[in-house]
């Protein structure tokens, strides 16, 4: 396994003397094995993030972008088509709202027959359904007895 960088090295000989400080042989392979993960995770630390590998690149992108007008949205052209065509409907309403507005806005009542007769009259059954909702009834029994669900 090698050794990339300096604060691995220096990770490494620090777990090492630690152990050593502590009572523990140094030559087991499972101190040995700690001490270069020790230096591993410390070589890890000291990595650039993200930011700081690609960050000053994307700002520079973007500066130059926005030296360029990339961000800056362009001036709306004279649409020739548009002006050939005339007021629009608000403008026209607004120059002229007894003409172009809505009359007549007030509400008017019901009139007229509130009944209509049917050839089909209403004629329920009472040995189907029960025509008094408000009443409870009584539960149907069996030939044998007991409820009907």
């Amino acid at each position: 396994m090698r050794l990339v960088n300096a604060e691995q090295i220096k990770a490494t000989q620090e777990y090492l003397a630690n152990a050593k400080a502590a009572g523990l042989d140094t030559s087991l392979t499972s101190v040995q094995t700690a001490a270069l993960e020790a230096g591993k995770k410390a070589a890890e630390a000291v990595q650039p993030g993200f930011i700081q590998k690609f960050g000053p690149t994307a700002l520079l992108g973007t500066a130059g972008l926005a030296a360029t007008g990339f961000f800056s949205e362009p001036e709306p052209e004279e649409d020739v088509l548009m002006a050939d065509i005339g007021p629009t409907g608000a403008e026209l309403l607004a120059q002229q709202p007894g003409t172009y507005g809505v009359q007549g806005t007030q509400v008017t009542g019901s009139t007229g027959p509130y009944f209509v007769p049917t050839r089909f009259p209403f004629s329920p059954n009472p040995n189907l359904y029960n025509l008094d909702r408000f009443t409870t009834v009584q539960p149907v029994n069996a030939a044998e007895g007991g409820e009907i669900f």
